[in-house]
């Protein structure tokens, strides 16, 4: 093999190792984006499906990260969706806030935040918009 042969080979190889490390890290690592399945529930009667995802907003110049919640009907369409928290944490320190979904007659209650008795509240009321509005 001619060094001119070695040389390609050595920069293709290095270009597929940079190009599988940064898969890598963009798909599991501080730079991931992709929403990530934090908790999910299905109400008593099999008509709605709550999910709380995780998902990291902005990596520079501070670091962001967001829990959405997203309702489905019982034909997995997507009726509701909100951003129910941002942060400058990382996925671990969120512990276990917003991992319980409680269906509770009228009120769907995604919790706790900070408190043990503080949750984030849905009233099946608002569900009849397609997309209700963003924010905390």
């Amino acid at each position: 093999m001619s060094s001119v042969s070695k040389a390609r080979l050595r920069i293709l190889v290095v270009v597929a190792v940079a190009i599988l490390v940064f898969g890598v890290v963009k798909t599991f690592g501080p730079f991931d984006s992709l929403p990530r399945l934090r908790a999910s529930a299905r109400s008593p009667d099999g008509k709605l499906t709550v999910k709380v995802f995780r998902q990291m907003l902005q990596h520079f110049p501070s670091l962001r990260v967001g829990l959405f919640v997203r309702v489905y009907n019982d034909q997995e369409k997507l009726i509701y969706e909100r951003k129910i928290f941002e942060d400058g944490w990382w996925d671990e320190d969120f512990g276990e806030m917003y991992k319980n979904i409680v269906f509770d007659g009228e009120e769907i209650r995604i919790g706790p935040k900070f408190d043990a008795a503080d949750y984030f509240v849905i009233r099946k009321s608002e569900l009849g918009n397609a997309k209700a509005a963003g924010g905390s």
